[in-house]
């Protein structure tokens, strides 16, 4: 009852398929086809991908888990069989599926519905203050950060603390004028980027 995909194999073509006015070009594009032929003949790749799509869909199906352990509350000793009244009152059915796959009726592709969680700490729902526009925000992530990406002395720039102590030196608490000035200064930010 497994349900054929409805995916066509690709077809095989040259890189000349354009210049085949000449008896000698149609003669080298057809020898280009016989040898792209060959080379994948033992490759299925469609049958393959098929098999994995099989797999994913049958891993992804809820279900029934079996708790029933031979010999409680039967006779014990090698061979032992639970009953079916005993796998029946130990088996819990597994829930239907809420809704189908995405792409249960796509024979070309597999679709990754499974959220990764740690992924999704790291992600952005709303632009940090610092920026104007999206598309600035976007520029400034997609340059990396590492050393081994930029000269050594604009990495250690970047990475250097804001504050430095030394060893054993007490950090004063701040008072609340400094923390007064501070929320003068982000709401005078937020004036000046609404107007």
């Amino acid at each position: 009852s497994t349900k054929k995909l409805k995916s066509d194999l690709p077809e095989i073509c040259g890189y000349n398929d354009e210049d085949d006015s000449d008896a000698e070009n149609s003669d080298s594009s057809e020898h280009q086809r016989q040898m792209i032929a060959e080379a994948f003949a033992d490759d299925d790749v469609m049958e393959d991908f098929r098999k994995e799509k099989a797999e994913i869909l049958a891993a992804s199906k809820p279900k029934d888990i079996d708790l029933t352990l031979p010999g409680w509350g039967e006779w014990g000793g090698g061979g032992l069989v639970p009953s079916k009244k005993k796998r029946k009152r130990f088996t819990i059915k597994a829930p239907p599926e809420e809704k189908p796959r995405k792409d249960l009726n796509k024979g070309h592709l597999i679709v990754n519905a499974d959220k990764d969680s740690k992924l999704r700490e790291h992600q952005v729902s709303n632009l940090p203050s610092l920026f104007n526009s999206v598309s600035d925000f976007e520029a400034s992530i997609r340059a990396p950060i590492g050393d081994t990406f930029q000269p050594r002395t604009a990495f250690l720039k970047m990475v250097a603390p804001k504050v430095v102590t030394k060893l054993g030196h007490t950090i004063e608490p701040m008072d609340k004028t400094a923390l007064l000035n501070q929320n003068k200064q982000v709401v005078e930010e937020l004036l000046i980027h609404k107007s």
